[in-house]
């Protein structure tokens, strides 16, 4: 019922704009109610196959493709699989079962009509239109696609587009006029472009740091020389197009950032999938990620290579940031190598009281986007006093000194994965809150610390901490992390006066940034994962506030 409920909430999200239907194609999906986890699987859309001839249903129900006896969510599964090339119309069960609209063709109103039968809202009593597979293979991301020829004035060149296979997906911004893309597969050019013509590519390389949660191969494109603000086209392997966005111009506002921590991956935690799709609704400028991404240090690497499919529902549109969490590094069978292998950063930093457990540098890093610096912290390596010295200095050239004397930057956030201020699982460090207060002291555009660690949601009033606001969203689809197992589930109860509002409820933080102002949002998820201490439906917004 409560994944019925989660649907019925996205399908209310209402229509999505030409603009964010070519940066986020698989947002029209959700706009028109398919489930959480038919989003997942459906990253992009794509064309379907026209049919060759006329054909009679089998003997199994309209709507059936798979032949399990049922029409359900699994079968429209496999029709947006077949519609964006993940499977080949073959590979169908009863590929005669799926025009269930009627409209002569297998594409993704068949699979909508099925996700909607599957939910309640239409009958499922269809009565399918002709359709057989198609004579001819459609081409896919696995298809060697054809050559392309050109007239020029001293003859015809030949341009060959490259083939291969692409997963986990996602991209970083390293600069205003650069981007670094992270996949694996065989694929190994990314080709991108102001159109989907797509007139410039680029060789990917072995990343410096090789993950080692499957065996890849693992690939990574510096993109440089972009112009600042503006939307790129892209495709890996001859595969679905995508857009990534350069920065806009130092001192704007108008952008848009969800904050997620403690998420796992959908092979472990099914709240995962349908919270990554909260966030694609939302058509986020990029996404910042508290920590502990995948859980495999106790789970296993499966789903590390799991989790980077997951978010592919928005990173191959969005722009992905990350700081590590301890379930990076803690475990036996998992350690940071298979991070830091798949992310590029701005301006990355190293903690010279890192241990060799943390590996390769890149231990933290910080970035401008618009109006607002970015500056993530790490692991208490040395209870964060390399990072504190970093950030201000009698000669004023420290990272946040810098910010705020420049006229450009109106807000400086900082984000890790542990928190100052907390009543959940993990108390807050006294170290890392006395650092924060001590810095917004000495630069009064420092106004919000965003965290993990404890999996709730929690804010608080920044006169009675510092002047920061913090804020916990450690809601990303890991297990809920309940202190009691009933009753108050938090350290006390009723919470101490600088918590202003906590929930113990999946969830994710949007944050809009103004030219004056930040407003914030918690918008819950699914319910479970643990004892809950609110209702609400996915969707909802449970929590709202603004920062001057």
């Amino acid at each position: 019922m409560a994944d019925r409920v989660g649907r019925l909430a996205l399908l209310a999200m209402g229509e999505v704009g030409k603009e964010d239907a070519l940066r986020f194609p698989a947002r029209g999906l959700l706009a028109v109610g398919l489930s959480p986890s038919f989003l997942l699987a459906t990253a992009s859309l794509g064309r379907a196959a026209s049919p060759t001839a006329t054909t009679t249903v089998a003997a199994v129900p309209c709507g059936d493709v798979n032949g399990d006896g049922i029409v359900d969510v699994g079968d429209a599964l496999l029709v947006a699989q077949f519609v964006v090339g993940l499977r080949q119309c073959s590979q169908l069960t009863h590929p005669e079962a799926c025009d269930v609209n009627g409209d002569g063709a297998c594409n993704i109103g068949d699979a909508l009509t099925i996700a909607q039968c599957e939910v309640g809202l239409v009958n499922c009593a269809f009565t399918c239109g002709p359709f057989t597979c198609p004579s001819t293979t459609s081409t896919t991301t696995t298809t060697t696609r054809p050559s392309t020829t050109s007239s020029t004035s001293s003859g015809t060149t030949t341009t060959t587009i490259p083939s291969g296979t692409a997963d986990e997906i996602h991209w970083t911004v390293t600069g205003r006029t650069s981007v670094t893309v992270d996949w694996r597969g065989s694929a190994t050019v990314i080709r991108y472009g102001l159109t989907s013509a797509y007139d410039r590519s680029v060789t990917a390389q072995t990343p410096s740091i090789v993950p080692f949660s499957s065996s890849g191969p693992f690939w990574e494109a510096s993109i440089t020389g972009l112009q600042e603000n503006t939307v790129y086209h892209y495709s890996m392997g001859g595969g679905s197009d995508h857009t990534f966005k350069t920065p806009p111009p130092r001192g704007s506002a108008g952008f848009t950032v969800y904050a997620e921590g403690d998420i796992g991956s959908s092979r472990s935690y099914p709240a995962v999938a349908p919270i990554q799709a909260l966030i694609a609704a939302g058509r986020p400028n990029f996404v910042l990620a508290l920590g502990d991404l995948t859980y495999a240090n106790a789970n296993g690497e499966a789903d590390v290579d799991q989790h980077f499919n997951d978010v592919m529902v928005w990173s191959q549109d969005a722009a992905y940031e990350v700081v590590w969490g301890n379930h990076e590094w803690d475990g036996p069978t998992d350690n940071l190598k298979n991070y830091k292998g798949r992310f590029d950063f701005a301006n990355p930093q190293t903690d010279p009281a890192s241990p060799s457990v943390s590996c390769c540098g890149e231990d933290w890093h910080w970035f401008d986007y618009g109006n607002t610096r970015f500056i993530a912290y790490p692991e208490p390596w040395d209870n964060y006093g390399h990072w504190f010295s970093l950030m201000s200095n009698t000669s004023g050239t420290g990272i946040m000194d810098q910010a705020q004397a420049d006229p450009n930057i109106r807000f400086i956030v900082t984000f890790g994965h542990r928190p100052a201020w907390s009543t959940g699982v993990h108390p807050g460090d006294t170290i890392l809150a006395g650092y924060t207060s001590t810095l917004h002291a000495a630069h009064s555009k420092y106004v919000l610390n965003l965290n993990g660690h404890s999996h709730d949601y929690e804010r608080s009033n920044p006169t009675l901490t510092g002047g920061v606001t913090h804020v916990t969203s450690g809601t990303g689809g890991g297990s809920l992390e309940n202190v009691h197992s009933s009753g108050c589930l938090w350290q006390a109860c009723p919470p101490p006066a600088w918590s202003v509002k906590r929930y113990m409820h999946f969830g994710v933080l949007k944050l809009v940034f103004g030219s004056t102002s930040i407003s914030g949002q918690f918008i819950c998820g699914p319910a479970g994962g643990g004892s809950n201490d609110v209702t609400c439906n996915s969707g909802d917004v449970m929590d709202s506030f603004t920062i001057q």
